[in-house]
């Protein structure tokens, strides 16, 4: 399987409104709609609270940062990466393209997918008989590279048992 190509979002920020309805209906029918899994469980979705009339999870998947939901501002790079959620549930099982670890983060146990060849990872929760599809997005920084080198050699693979 290929990695699909960046969407060309030539007109984003000309008209950055009707890219996100594109996004958001590629969400819809190649995400929410496919029947992802991850380890032979369902993958699943937030959709309350709405946010800007869109399933909080698709929010999360396009924007970054902001103290409060409200804050958070659209990301072009989040944007162009959507493809590539699928593609990495899709193909999990290579290890050499897709690094995976489980780790906490406060009360949730997260699975980490890292497309480290693209510097691009999606989160997921695990949950009773689920996984919920939390984010995904570039690793931009050096620290967040080097924290990701760390923990997956030191955090347990999934996949492997």
């Amino acid at each position: 399987m290929t990695l699909p190509k960046l969407l060309p979002l030539d007109d984003f920020y000309k008209d950055q409104k009707s890219c996100i309805s594109r996004l958001y209906k590629f969400y819809l029918d190649e995400i929410i709609n496919a029947k992802l899994t991850f380890l032979e469980m369902p993958i699943r979705f937030q959709f309350r609270p709405p946010n800007n009339g869109m399933h909080f999870g698709f929010y999360h998947l396009i924007t970054e940062g902001g103290v409060t939901e409200e804050d958070r501002k659209v990301n072009f790079k989040r944007c162009q990466r959507i493809p590539w959620i699928p593609y990495i549930l899709r193909s999990h099982n290579d290890f050499l393209k897709i690094k995976c670890w489980e780790n906490s983060r406060g009360s949730s146990q997260h699975i980490v997918l890292w497309l480290h060849q693209h510097d691009y990872s999606l989160i997921l929760a695990r949950r009773k008989g689920f996984f919920l599809l939390k984010t995904a997005y570039p690793i931009e920084s050096k620290h967040r590279m080097r924290a990701f080198e760390k923990e997956s050699k030191i955090f347990p693979d999934p996949r492997k048992g």
